[in-house]
């Protein structure tokens, strides 16, 4: 008796010592990530296409909108595998989506950020899905004032192996 209750005693401590894990809420805020942007796949991919438009964020750095003539360095941003929806809130849970979200970046971070939310059922190397992320990549370059010479591709788990092979193609 006296051990299940130094037991007891010792499991209440190490209970109330734990806080319940709180998942962020991904509302817009200050760090003007833009949630849910359209890209319209084009004509000539939707037939082999799960959906006709890609969805994607975008991060404009501090200045942006400052100059029209300034161009911008860009960061392409492929997320992992876990989710095919069309669901911003999972393109932001992990990698540079999340550290703009939650505004840990470094104060100077000149880059415009596009993440791209991977069509439902295909992975970033599936079908015509290299087609339109190049594709994608033309039509934010042109919109966004990005610098061609200074254009970058990562990405984390599924999106860094989407990256290998989208500079492949």
């Amino acid at each position: 008796m006296k051990y299940a209750l130094l037991a007891f005693l010792i499991l209440a401590i190490l209970l109330s010592t734990c806080s319940p894990t709180v998942l962020p809420t991904y509302e817009p805020n200050l760090t003007e990530v833009n949630l849910q942007a359209k890209f319209e796949v084009p004509e000539e991919f939707t037939a082999d296409a799960p959906a006709d438009v890609m969805k994607y964020l975008v991060w404009l750095p501090d200045g942006f909108h400052d100059d029209s003539e300034k161009t911008w360095p860009l960061i392409f941003f492929l997320h992992g595998s876990g989710s095919d929806e069309s669901d911003s809130a999972f393109v932001m849970s992990s990698g540079l989506p999340e550290v703009l979200y939650t505004g840990d970046q470094p104060d100077d971070f000149p880059f415009v950020v596009v993440s791209p939310q991977a069509l439902a059922g295909l992975p970033w190397w599936g079908g015509v899905t290299p087609d339109i992320l190049m594709a994608l990549l033309d039509e934010v370059t042109e919109l966004y004032q990005i610098d061609q010479s200074r254009l970058y591709l990562t990405g984390l788990s599924m999106g860094g192996y989407g990256s290998w092979l989208l500079t492949a193609a």
